[in-house]
């Protein structure tokens, strides 16, 4: 039993007449025919009668057209859900220092608008060099990442800045510091992002433009972890600067010659026919 004998069945169910289904259903006679007489094979019943030039359903048949209406019925609202869903969905990726509050409030203030109501957000929070490859795989439309240089096909917009600076514990001895350079950190073993990560990459190639390779002693995956371990003395880290800090034992030191700034931007595929919503969503992001 297949769903195109079941439309086949409720179509002469209706008609009750197999040449007016036929041309319905854009089938040959012969083929419907076929498909009525597989399924009442299967079914071990006659599923209808002839009654001069038409034909009627039996009282089996007349059963079943009830059960095959509600299947089909629940089907059809089970597929228009999800074309809906489809149409309307918006899947969005991001890095950690957003997950707090920049990303909720943003889509939950595009959301308050009766316009946007039926638009419906998956929301991942993900690594730089994996939001860029999923948005290439088409399993992100947005992404909200670092740039990755050599990624002719996509658009990249900036949207945040973010100062770099020295996190260390308060009881440390650079603590009374409000500024030091670069060199010195040669000298302290550091937390750092992990290598693969695009801060991990930025500042790799930011001490090595300074001409210094300080001992990594520890690695996490964003500025969560790194506070969590600064805060418990296990070393100290060149960070972005996030309100997550204000929040632990921490103190923030300038790095004198290490003017960098970080940069997160909204990534989209170029040459990809992005859906209305979607353009929509884009244009309330960029001017947000």
């Amino acid at each position: 039993m297949n769903l195109n004998q079941l439309y086949y069945f409720k179509t002469i169910a209706k008609l009750e007449h197999y040449n007016l289904a036929a041309q319905k259903l854009n089938v040959s006679q012969p083929s419907l025919s076929a498909a009525i007489a597989n399924l009442e094979k299967e079914l071990s019943i006659s599923l209808f009668k002839k009654v001069g030039r038409n034909i009627k359903l039996t009282e089996h048949g007349e059963m079943f057209l009830n059960y095959v209406e509600n299947s089909l019925d629940i089907l059809e609202e089970g597929i228009n859900k999800l074309k809906k869903l489809n149409s309307s969905m918006i899947k969005l990726a991001y890095v950690f220092p957003l997950s707090t509050s920049y990303i909720p409030k943003l889509v939950k203030e595009y959301l308050e608008n009766p316009q946007n109501k039926d638009v419906n957000f998956t929301l991942k929070q993900d690594l730089t060099f994996d939001i860029i490859k999923k948005i290439k795989a088409d399993e992100y439309d947005i992404g909200f990442c670092s740039k990755v240089g050599n990624e002719p096909t996509l658009n990249f917009i900036p949207l945040i800045e973010q100062k770099i600076v020295l996190i260390v514990p308060k009881n440390h001895k650079l603590a009374t510091k409000t500024e030091i350079e670069i060199k010195e950190l040669q000298n302290y073993d550091l937390i750092s992002y992990f290598k693969e990560s695009g801060m991990g990459r930025f500042l790799s190639k930011a001490f090595e433009h300074h001409n210094i390779k300080p001992t990594i002693s520890f690695e996490a995956e964003n500025e969560q972890g790194i506070i969590g371990l600064v805060s418990q003395n296990f070393g100290i880290a060149v960070i972005a600067k996030t309100s997550l800090i204000e929040n632990k034992n921490l103190v923030q030191i300038s790095i004198k010659d290490l003017d960098l700034k970080r940069y997160i931007y909204l990534v989209y595929l170029k040459e990809k026919a992005l859906r209305p919503h979607i353009k929509d969503f884009l244009k309330y992001v960029e001017n947000y």
